[in-house]
């Protein structure tokens, strides 16, 4: 459950709080204009708290098994879009954040040439900072810049500054990846309820992507601004 769900038809849940050992305990809600709370395990398992316990560990191993796998496996802009998602909601560690950084790299060949696939006008909808640098410029420079910017969109505070030589930029980057905290993922975070991400996602306008800050969907992906030095 997590604000925003419905439960008993009209009930909308406006609040989860957790137990000193982090399970889910009491929903508070709202109905016909009124707010009231429940006991989760008291309404939904009738006080077996075992066996509500081993079914939210159950459901987070498995939730962190694919996220895993996900981090993994960034070979595609819709892997990538995914993974942002994932950020935005909190739901990615330093460590798989880390994971995802090193596979964008490695996979920088397939990711361009998933990104080859889209249109220009595509490219340009996904990745709103290259709008007003590449619009008039060639696809294939597009696909390369799109590129760019998903790896400077890992960057969580700023502008970097890199050199000339080859892989500077994502070396410059990586330096950062390398020290985030979860306490940085989180403090990066735009969107602070679900409340607001809903409201987002009814938004027709475009929307920015990882914290990055945020260049990842985290607009997607970057919107922050990589500096070279001259």
């Amino acid at each position: 459950m997590k604000p925003g769900d419905k439960i008993k038809g009209k009930a909308e849940v406006t609040k989860v709080t957790k137990d000193r050992d982090g399970y889910p305990f009491t929903l508070v809600y709202t109905l016909d204009g009124q707010t009231d709370r429940m006991n989760i395990v008291k309404e939904f398992f009738a006080g077996d708290k075992e066996k509500y316990r081993a079914l939210i560990d159950e459901a987070r191993a498995a939730q962190d098994k694919e996220s895993s796998a996900g981090t993994n496996n960034l070979t595609t802009y819709a892997a990538w879009d995914t993974f942002t998602d994932q950020v935005n909601a909190g739901e990615v560690t330093a460590d798989q954040y880390r994971t995802a950084f090193q596979s964008v790299l490695d996979n920088k060949d397939a990711l361009i040439a998933d990104l080859g696939k889209m249109t220009k006008a595509q490219l340009l909808k996904a990745l709103p900072g290259l709008q007003w640098r590449y619009k008039n410029e060639k696809k294939d420079r597009i696909v390369q810049a799109a590129y760019r910017e998903i790896v400077t969109g890992f960057n969580l505070s700023g502008t970097i500054s890199y050199g000339i030589e080859k892989d500077s930029l994502q070396n410059a980057v990586k330096d950062r990846v390398d020290n985030y905290t979860d306490a940085d993922l989180q403090s990066t975070l735009r969107v602070a309820t679900p409340e607001s991400q809903s409201a987002k996602r009814r938004s027709a306008k475009p929307r920015r992507r990882l914290p990055i800050r945020r260049p990842l969907k985290i607009s997607r992906p970057s919107c922050n601004t990589a500096k070279k030095r001259t």
